[in-house]
């Protein structure tokens, strides 16, 4: 027999991370009742109920398919009878169904069991079912005797292609909870947020759903695919998460769709139309390799479009060394971690043509027991949207003690044209949903460029400088020449945050001495952390004048930075600079 059934192919390369959207209704405060699917009794203790039908057009005429369900209300093992499952189309013609090769012979005591049906006509019109038939046919007299068993409408859950509308009944508003139509399933769904963005290969997006389990019994998440829908173009997403996720009673947690377009794509997104995946195999086929999996639209949510399509957050203006809210229902994040911003440094680089913007995070375990240091990723947004990620320090700290806390730095390189003082900061999680990153916390910073030149802070460091001398020394080499030489006494007070811990991989404290030209004529690194870390007191840095230098210079400048250690090599802050 030739097989022409269609199979539906999904792929995905998508590279985003996504925004969240606040403001969205918990589904257990929602009295959403789920839409109840009617079943029929064929028997006694047996019923049939219908899960899923198809009505495409295809290349090869109209591909027609179903899938019920046969329940087994009593104690005993139960044959499915013999019956013939048909098509009525609205002019009154029968199509018979063939059974899969999967199908089950018997159903067992108080169970149910799925039973799937295919044929594909050769016509070139559509056809319009409006009811499904469950037929006895007695072929053992003749002429052969016909038993309606059940007759079932489904003209309200045709499933007729991707490009056909869904019934009015099945479309949800964005950020309105849903189950899904006849699944055997009490999961409530919400759309919560998602990304677009541009890549080589086209535009790309993450779509993140908020799933709950507000039964009394352990439910999985069943395969689904979301589809987005535009008035031309249909694109075909599917879950990130590969592997079987179950959720216990109560709980709840966020899946991610990954859906890739084309560089075509430039129309609106009408909606996201979510599918679930049936099973067929024909007659004579063996195995896997055999079956043509088919997907049935559920429902269609309408999406929110704006601008250019992308939904985005809404991000609370934050204060310095507060705690961030991070997204309630993260699995990133341990919830007795706390995490705040202490200070973000925003420089240009003079001469290299970008900007340097320096996030200092503090990482405090609340807890009773030890906390694994998640690596999160951080990403900052300027004044045209602009996005730019920041690069970790090298850090080498595992994990925090309860009650102790630490200190990390995370560098945005970005272009001098973004003029902007204020920036969107979303902490992103690169786990969940890997290799996609996501949005778990979204705040409004301000840059926070240090002031006072006498009290630098280098948290959880603070370096009071008291005083400072230079002092000029003029040696005669052996061949006559004048040699010049600088020392730079600083006098400093080193205080830090008692609960806070510093590793090796800490930021270190740099003093350079630059000429009147802005060339550097020496340079000292100074540790926080080790034998030789900085302490109070008087530090000493010997600087020998420019090679060829034939006078003392006067018109010097002091320079103090921060120094952090990244993948990328060494980059600088600047904390203070001193005639």
């Amino acid at each position: 027999m030739t097989r022409n059934w269609k199979k539906l192919l999904v792929a995905f390369t998508v590279s985003a991370a996504l925004v969240y959207q606040p403001g969205f209704v918990s589904a257990l405060e929602v009295q959403q009742v789920p839409a109840q699917v009617e079943s029929y009794a064929i028997a006694k203790s047996l019923r049939v109920e219908v899960k899923s039908v198809l009505n495409e057009k295809t290349s090869s005429g109209v591909q027609l398919g179903a899938v019920i369900r046969l329940y087994n209300d009593s104690d005993t093992i139960v044959r499915v009878p013999d019956h013939e499952l048909r098509l009525k189309s609205a002019g009154g013609l029968e199509y018979i169904l063939q059974s899969s090769r999967s199908n089950p012979r018997s159903i067992e005591p108080k169970s149910k069991e799925e039973l799937s049906y295919m044929k594909v006509v050769e016509r070139k019109t559509a056809v319009q079912p409006t009811e499904l038939l469950l037929v006895d046919v007695d072929l053992n007299v003749y002429p052969k005797k016909e038993k309606v068993l059940a007759s079932i409408p489904v003209a309200s859950m045709l499933w007729n292609g991707s490009y056909s509308e869904m019934n009015p009944a099945a479309v949800k508003d964005w950020g309105e909870p849903f189950r899904i139509p006849t699944l055997d399933s009490q999961l409530l769904y919400t759309p919560i947020g998602y990304t677009k963005s541009h890549t080589p290969q086209g535009i790309e997006m993450l779509v993140k759903l908020l799933v709950e389990n507000p039964s009394e019994q352990r439910e999985t998440i069943p395969a689904l695919s979301l589809d987005a829908k535009t008035a031309q173009q249909i694109y075909h997403g599917n879950r990130v998460e590969k592997e079987a996720i179950a959720l216990e009673p109560g709980k709840k947690r966020f899946i991610y769709y990954a859906i890739p377009t084309d560089m075509d794509f430039n129309g609106e997104i009408n909606s996201l139309n979510v599918l679930a995946s049936e099973q067929f195999v024909a007659p004579g086929e063996q195995g896997a390799a055999g079956a043509v999996h088919f997907s049935v639209g559920k429902l269609a949510i309408r999406f929110p479009n704006r601008g250019a399509g992308e939904v985005e957050s809404t991000p609370n203006e934050y204060r310095m060394n507060t705690p961030i809210a991070f997204d309630k229902w993260n699995n990133y994040i341990d919830p007795n971690l706390e995490v705040s911003v202490t200070d973000l440094y925003v420089g240009e680089n003079s001469g290299d043509g970008y900007k340097t913007a320096i996030a200092k995070f503090k990482l405090t375990n609340k807890g009773e027991r030890p906390i694994p240091i998640p690596a999160f990723g951080a990403e900052l947004s300027g004044k045209e949207g602009s996005r730019y990620s920041g690069s970790r320090q090298n850090y080498t700290l595992k994990e925090l003690m309860p009650g102790t806390g630490s200190a990390v730095s995370y560098v945005f390189v970005f272009p001098t044209s973004e003029t902007a003082e204020i920036f969107n900061l979303r902490l992103l999680d690169d786990k969940s949903a890997a290799p996609y990153q996501t949005s778990i916390a979204s705040v409004v910073v301000k840059s926070s460029n240090q002031s006072d030149s006498s009290k630098l802070s280098f948290y959880p460091y603070t370096v009071h400088l008291k005083d400072w001398t230079l002092f000029p020394y003029v040696t005669q080499t052996p061949t006559n020449a004048m040699a010049y030489t600088y020392k730079l006494v600083l006098n400093l007070d080193v205080t830090k945050d008692a609960q806070m811990i510093a590793d090796p991989s800490f930021s270190k404290m740099k003093v350079e001495l630059e000429d009147g030209l802005g060339r550097t004529i020496g340079y000292q690194y100074y540790s926080f952390v080790g034998p030789n870390r900085l302490v109070s007191g008087r530090q000493k840095l010997t600087v020998d004048g420019l090679p060829g230098a034939d006078q003392m210079e006067t018109n010097l400048t002091m320079k103090i930075y921060e120094v952090i250690e990244t993948p990328s090599g060494e980059v600088k802050r600047l904390v203070t600079a001193l005639k």
